[in-house]
C-alpha cells in the first residue's frame, strides 16, 4: 500500500510540474536600469538586415554577467536574449522574422556599466533597396551614356571642321 501512495505522490507531483507552463524568453529580459540616463548606440551586424535573414548581432558597453534582449523594434518581437561577457560584450545570432516592407528597427537593450539603460540600435528598410548588381548596373550605363556623348560631340565637331574647310575653298 506505501508503494501505491508513493508512486501515486511521484505522479501528481510530475503532472504539476508539466502543468506549469514554460517561463518565456522575454521574461529573461531587464526591463530597464536607472531610467535616467538613457544611453545609445550604435547595434553591430555582420549583414544587412532582411526578412528571413540571419544575422549576427554584436554590442559593447553592458554591466558584465547581466542579459540583453535583442528585439525588432517596429513590431515588437523578442528575437534573442544573451549574457554579457566579462569584458561587458555580446555576441547573438537571430533571424529577422517576416516584416512588413518598410522601416524597421533591430534593437538591443541591457543594463550599462552604470547602471543605466543601454540601447544599442540599427536601422534597416525591409525590401526596398536594390540587389547588390544594381549599383554596377547604373555605373555602367553612365559609362555608356558618357562614351556615346563623347562620340557624338567629336562626330559634331569633325563635321563642323569638314564645312568649314569645304566652304573656304
Amino acid at each position: 500500500m506505501l508503494i501505491y501512495v508513493r508512486v501515486g505522490l511521484a505522479a501528481l507531483v510530475a503532472a504539476a510540474i508539466l502543468a506549469v507552463p514554460a517561463t518565456p524568453a522575454s521574461a529573461a529580459c531587464p526591463a530597464r536600469g536607472n531610467d535616467y540616463p538613457v544611453l545609445t548606440g550604435i547595434l553591430q551586424l555582420n549583414a544587412a538586415p532582411a526578412s528571413g535573414v540571419q544575422v549576427t548581432a554584436s554590442g559593447v558597453g553592458f554591466r558584465p554577467g547581466s542579459i540583453v534582449c535583442v528585439e525588432v523594434a517596429s513590431t515588437p518581437e523578442q528575437l534573442a536574449t544573451a549574457k554579457v561577457s566579462k569584458d561587458g560584450g555580446f555576441t547573438t545570432t537571430v533571424t529577422v522574422p517576416n516584416l512588413p516592407l518598410g522601416q524597421h528597427m533591430l534593437r538591443a537593450t541591457g543594463i550599462a556599466r552604470t547602471g543605466s539603460t543601454l540601447i544599442l540600435n540599427t536601422a534597416f528598410t525591409n525590401g526596398y533597396a536594390l540587389p547588390s548588381s544594381g549599383a554596377r548596373i547604373l555605373r555602367w550605363v553612365l559609362l555608356v551614356t558618357s562614351v556615346i556623348g563623347l562620340g557624338l560631340l567629336l562626330i559634331r565637331t569633325r563635321r563642323s571642321r569638314t564645312r568649314r574647310f569645304v566652304g573656304a575653298r
